[in-house]
């Protein structure tokens, strides 16, 4: 079985705090940076049709507004 992405494996909650505050804030390696134009396109391309078809979260469910619509026409019967 995978554990949730949010459940860390097996640390204790000394060492989970700790690692976050390794990397908050001005400890991030990221901190204060900002992205380029061109890193910018780049990560933009890479998610290009990530979630496109089958691979998009509500893929096969009904729309909200198709919800609304058949609830209206069946309270009208």
């Amino acid at each position: 079985m995978v554990p949730p992405p949010t459940q860390w494996l097996g640390f204790a909650e000394e060492t989970k705090a700790n690692l976050s505050a390794a990397t908050s804030g001005s400890n991030n390696p990221n901190y204060g940076k900002t992205a380029s134009e061109d890193t910018r396109a780049l990560m933009s391309a890479a998610k290009v049709g990530k979630y496109a078809g089958k691979n998009n979260p509500n893929y096969g469910k009904p729309s909200a507004n198709l919800l609304v619509f058949l609830y209206e026409i069946w309270r009208a019967t």
